[in-house]
């Protein structure tokens, strides 16, 4: 495997992920506002570095700050999810998680889609009423683990002995009614269109949140174990595979297993 690139061996990256066979590296940088203004100001940069071929490309998102220090996350594909406001204004627990591509044709990202942000709970700062957007995340929502990979219908099954419905809303915001239940995932049981209960759901070794122990999931653990990246409530739970409250080598270990006996 081929050296990180030089520009990225210095200590002044704020974030640092490995996805597939690239390497990314975020950080706050100055950049001008206008081009031939003279004024500068802070922006965000993203170097990508592939260590195969040890290309490196960067794009950066200008006159912006960003909060590292809660959902900020690289997926396969190159799709980031970053919590970051334009300057004078001030990042609260209500500012939205915006998603990026990172190979857009545009130098200046431009967001795709975003949603609400969660607090380190994974929970939403506001409290949930009856009635409310299935999107916003309720205070006080408990984690529930389960014993492994679990599909929507399956989980629709185990309640029809039971009053009531259960709804399954992704972190994107959107309600699941096939595939699979992934880590992170809102689970609410209706009666009569009322919220009468909720949980997220944990799914073991599911850390990246597809619903199954994957190669991406040992990569991520890795880096946490690593580099300290941040990781929320349930997808902690998810990746302590011996239960004993710690994130170690021991579940890195046992999350390898798990991905090569199911192939």
């Amino acid at each position: 495997m081929g050296s990180a690139p030089e520009c990225c061996t210095t200590a002044w990256f704020s974030k640092v992920f490995c996805v597939d066979q690239d390497l990314y590296f975020l950080m706050d940088v100055t950049d001008v506002i206008e081009e031939g203004s003279g004024a500068d100001a802070p922006a965000i940069q993203i170097i990508r570095y592939h260590m195969e071929d040890e290309q490196t490309e960067a794009r950066i998102i200008r006159n912006a700050v960003c909060d590292y220090d809660r959902t900020c996350r690289v997926e396969s594909g190159g799709r980031i999810l970053l919590v970051h406001a334009p300057l004078l204004d001030e990042i609260s627990d209500l500012t939205p998680v915006r998603v990026y591509q990172f190979d857009s044709s545009e130098y200046v990202l431009s967001p795709q889609e975003e949603f609400p942000q969660e607090s380190e709970e994974g929970e939403s700062s506001q409290p949930s009423e009856s009635g409310t957007s299935s999107e916003e995340r309720p205070e006080q929502t408990l984690l529930y683990l389960f014993d492994g990979p679990i599909t929507v219908s399956e989980l629709e099954e185990s309640y029809t002995e039971h009053t009531g419905v259960v709804r399954v809303t992704g972190t994107d915001g959107r309600i699941k009614t096939s595939g699979r239940v992934a880590t992170g995932d809102l689970m609410e049981v209706l009666i009569d269109g009322q919220v009468s209960d909720r949980a997220v759901a944990c799914i073991p070794g599911d850390i990246t949140g597809r619903g199954k122990p994957s190669s991406a999931d040992t990569q991520l653990l890795y880096e946490y174990l690593t580099t300290g990246c941040y990781l929320s409530d349930a997808e902690w739970k998810a990746g302590d595979l011996n239960c004993d409250g710690i994130l170690s080598t021991g579940d890195l270990l046992l999350l390898k297993e798990m991905v090569w006996k199911q192939g």
